[in-house]
């Protein structure tokens, strides 16, 4: 850091702690003065920028703009606490803006003093772009405050009576018009959430999580949808957007005051209308940027076995070079542990002897990943083929058929009953895990790489629900580095046609088939 940058940041801070202090002092005095709407919040802001609360001074700051925009101080303390953050952009923007409406000498000394630009002229430029930031868009953190911190019988006295539905143990609670569904339902960490004898939450519990029926609930000044550019303005926090594998959906996701926020999104984190899909998480004030402990499994494919000593080097999401986040090595069974803050993450599997391999990792507001396991497979030997099914916990038992001819024209059919086709004394093909109770993986290995084949997979027990649920194939050809992954369509639901390899090449079908083959019952 330069030495102007160092004086700016210790200026900065000198003046925050001098502010504070003759903040306390006036706080004091204005305790019992119930004054004007501007008034209220002015003081409300002022207390909590005295104790450190920048968060919800910027929520008072912004409200007392909106009551009085002619009085300079709220611009002044909103610069500080953005200086203080170096959210330089959001500082311009607002001083700006007060400089515009109140022409304020001491507003402008303080453009001077911390940009050094010509004041007129940056004020002009920035008005636009400082009105958006300031009195545009902008997100409701009253409404986060509320539903986060709000017990059951504070919404009952607030709202009334609620509607109440319950599916297993979670309680899903609306009060009236509010266009808020509440969630309640116990954990492992709390179980006094919901009282299942009388099918409620009770009184003491706050929600586990809410949904808006309108997200203009959220969203003050939202017409309709939300680009990511907007969005990426306003007052948050973690700001991410991509594919959620758990939810498979496009989401945008961010950290706004006590609350993790989830929306659905287009593949560039666009909000497509008011009542898109969302779900609001309520956090800890301390865990914001809390990291979690991540626990994790590594799976040799051919076994199914844990692999001991493998290197997991965990990165941002999408960058497979780069700084390493968080780093473990597994164990004796193939576990590890990581700690890592919400976000969406490209994890790097190492071992010898077998090849590296990259995994997504998504960690929600609460730090849990789902089922953690990440399946590698050993180096692909000369003439070798080697296909891994894995899924989800449900349908608990899919099966992997390969069918088709060696290049000597001896017939293949390999499958959970007939495991291992031999010639010579050697495996030609094999089916070296049968997986039946969810995730895999489940393996198909060929030594022959010059035959036919035709690779499918059914569902053992015909639930209907293959493609919906998800699966992935991982197809490792000779000399290849990556695998070639296949994801089941959403239409498949008994049998899916995953690919064919002739002589070598690889087509890959990815398509439901016609009819589900017959299965043995004495399986």
């Amino acid at each position: 850091m330069d030495n102007k940058r160092k004086t700016l940041v210790i200026s900065i801070i000198c003046a925050l702690a001098v502010i504070c202090a003759g903040t306390a002092a006036i706080c004091v005095m204005w305790a019992n003065d119930s004054g004007t709407t501007y008034e209220k919040q002015i003081h409300a802001a002022d207390r909590y920028y005295a104790q450190g609360d920048y968060e919800n001074a910027v929520i008072a700051y912004k409200a007392a703009i909106e009551e009085d925009k002619q009085d300079e101080k709220p611009y002044q303390r909103l610069t500080m606490i953005y200086l203080s953050q170096n959210e330089m952009t959001l500082a311009k923007n607002t001083l700006s803006l007060g400089i515009t409406n109140t022409s304020s000498p001491k507003l402008k000394e303080m453009w001077k003093a911390y940009f050094g630009e010509d004041v007129q002229a940056a004020a002009d430029e920035g008005t636009k772009d400082a009105k958006e930031a300031v009195e545009g868009t902008t997100v409701n953190w009253r409404l986060l405050s509320e539903i986060a911190a709000s017990t059951y019988h504070d919404s009952q006295l607030k709202y009334g009576q609620p509607t109440i539905s319950q599916n297993a143990s979670m309680c899903t609670v609306t009060f009236g018009r509010t266009g808020i569904s509440y969630c309640y339902y116990n954990t492992p960490d709390n179980s006094r959430v919901v009282d299942d004898a009388v099918g409620r939450p009770y009184d003491t519990a706050k929600p586990n999580e809410a949904y808006l029926a309108d997200l203009s609930l959220l969203f003050g000044g939202m017409d309709g949808g939300m680009d990511y550019q907007t969005l990426s303005k306003l007052d948050v926090r973690n700001l991410k957007a991509g594919y959620d594998r758990k939810m498979k959906r496009y989401i945008v996701s961010f950290l706004c005051g006590s609350c993790n926020v989830i929306v659905e999104s287009d593949e560039n984190g666009n909000i497509a209308s008011c009542s898109a899909w969302n779900k609001i998480v309520p956090v800890q004030g301390d865990e914001k940027e809390k990291e979690f402990p991540v626990e994790g499994q590594v799976v040799d494919a051919t076994t199914g076995d844990g692999v001991a000593g493998a290197v997991v080097d965990i990165r941002a999401e999408d960058e497979q070079t780069g700084e390493t986040l968080a780093e473990a090595k597994t164990d004796a069974d193939g576990s590890f542990t990581a700690e890592l803050p919400c976000g969406n993450y490209l994890a790097e599997v190492k071992m010898e002897g077998y090849l590296a391999e990259y995994f997504e990792v998504y960690v929600d507001a609460v730090g849990d990943t789902g089922n953690l396991q990440f399946v590698i497979s050993p180096d692909i030997g000369d003439g070798q083929i080697r296909i891994v099914l894995e899924w989800g916990s449900s349908p608990a038992d899919l099966d992997s058929h390969l069918e088709g001819t060696l290049s000597d024209g001896t017939a293949v059919n390999i499958y959970f009953a007939d495991k291992a086709l031999k010639k010579d004394g050697e495996d030609m093909a094999s089916l070296d895990v049968d997986d039946t109770s969810g995730y895999g993986p489940e393996t198909t290995t060929i030594n022959d790489s010059g035959g036919t084949y035709h690779f499918y997979v059914l569902d053992y027990r015909q639930e209907g629900t293959l493609g919906i649920n998800g699966a992935t194939v991982k197809v490792y050809m000779p000399g290849k580095g990556a695998p070639v992954v296949v994801e089941a369509p959403s239409d498949v639901e008994n049998a899916w046609d995953v690919l064919d390899i002739d002589k070598g090449e690889l087509t890959v079908n990815n398509r439901a088939m016609g009819a589900s083959a017959e299965r043995d019952e004495d399986k």
